[in-house]
């Protein structure tokens, strides 16, 4: 397994309109300060290999750290504390107890749970959760939108550095998902010891700002046989090697 670190950003002008393209025309400083705030814990990586399943087979684990992981799961404990100080300490049980659990809330929340209905409960379930998506859940959902525009953006840095070490172009590149996701990322995770990704029973990467790409190493930049390998008579090029 090879390893490299990314310089992804996302400047001034494509953060203003990718605030546009995902929803938050009206709240542009607040998705500009959650990228800076993003910014500063991503820990962008590459975990690579030529030749991986087979000749000319490129695979590559592309991912921005754990970093987004936690930010997202302060934001959710703020945003929760933040309503259970509104709420006069109740938040905290509507967050662990679900609304059809009277005994889990008269056990956390005591005369509240007698004194309301079970109709009640769920409706003020329903206004906690509200209580925090006008604040945290916006960020969560910048947060969001800002690592799937980063990732975006480690196809171009793939094709580079494979440009840059092989001088060779990657053809074909695709993301794999679902089933063929599964399968490679065990293998990869049996292979690599030191690959800081794993995947979920629901079937998520994590961390989850992670992507899984394959390709074909393709045309030789500057190749003097007109690309063509089978009659190539320099086999330690970058592709062969």
């Amino acid at each position: 397994m090879k390893s490299k670190s990314l310089y992804l950003h996302i400047y001034r002008k494509q953060l203003e309109f990718a605030a546009v393209r995902c929803g938050f025309e009206e709240e542009k400083d607040l998705f500009i300060q959650t990228y800076h705030e993003l910014e500063a814990v991503l820990q962008p990586m590459a975990y690579y290999e030529y030749h991986y399943l087979e000749r000319n087979d490129f695979v590559a684990v592309i991912t921005l750290g754990p970093g987004p992981d936690r930010l997202l799961e302060q934001l959710q404990r703020e945003g929760w504390k933040k309503a259970d100080a509104a709420a006069g300490g109740v938040a905290d049980a509507a967050s662990f107890c679900s609304a059809e659990s009277a005994d889990c809330l008269e056990e956390r929340v005591g005369t509240f749970a007698q004194k309301d209905t079970k109709t009640k409960r769920e409706e003020r379930a329903k206004e906690l959760s509200n209580a925090i998506s006008d604040e945290a859940v916006r960020k969560i959902e910048a947060i969001k939108a800002l690592c799937k525009e980063l990732l975006n953006q480690s196809e171009r840095a793939a094709v580079d550095f494979v440009r840059q070490e092989r001088h060779v172009k990657l053809e074909r590149m695709r993301i794999v998902r679902g089933k063929e996701q599964q399968e490679l990322l065990s293998m990869l995770v049996a292979d690599w010891p030191r690959l800081p990704v794993t995947i979920a029973a629901d079937g998520t990467l994590v961390p989850f700002c992670t992507v899984l790409y394959r390709a074909r190493l393709g045309r030789v930049f500057g190749c003097s046989n007109g690309g063509s390998c089978a009659s190539c008579p320099h086999p330690t090029c970058g592709r062969g090697a």
